[in-house]
């Protein structure tokens, strides 16, 4: 069942970020169920989707905030994680690639940016993961 529910939330998010999907990355414990083996593991439970995109300053992530607002994004300040945002109740953690601009940075997000691959969910949906 966390697989199926997994799926419907990677789709969900990838169709609302409209034009700005071809510009992020799928990461975090939701994208297990997209992996080839996924069927060797369970996910566990999550209730959140991960993606990373590539911003280096606070201007590119203030630029990359106004795009999410317009396409219906909204932060998420009840959960004091500034990087969260909700989508239709979906909760959406964006992180940038290589700007510590929201207090934390991630070493692998920066190769796992450049080196993601795309995988089909449907005849529909394609995503980088």
């Amino acid at each position: 069942m966390n697989h199926h529910n997994n799926i419907v939330r990677i789709k969900a998010v990838n169709e609302a970020l409209g034009e700005l999907r071809d510009k992020v990355v799928f990461v975090g414990g939701a994208t297990i169920s997209l992996y080839p083996d996924r069927q060797i593991f369970e996910p566990r439970p999550t209730d959140d989707v991960d993606i990373i995109v590539e911003i280096f300053n606070y201007a590119g992530r203030a630029n990359l905030e106004e795009k999410l607002r317009a396409i219906g994004f909204h932060n998420d300040p009840e959960s004091n994680v500034v990087c969260r945002y909700r989508i239709d109740g979906i909760i959406v953690d964006i992180m940038p690639t290589d700007d510590d601009t929201i207090g934390f940075k991630n070493r692998w997000y920066p190769q796992g940016f450049h080196n993601a691959i795309e995988q089909i969910i449907d005849d529909q949906t394609t995503v980088k993961i």
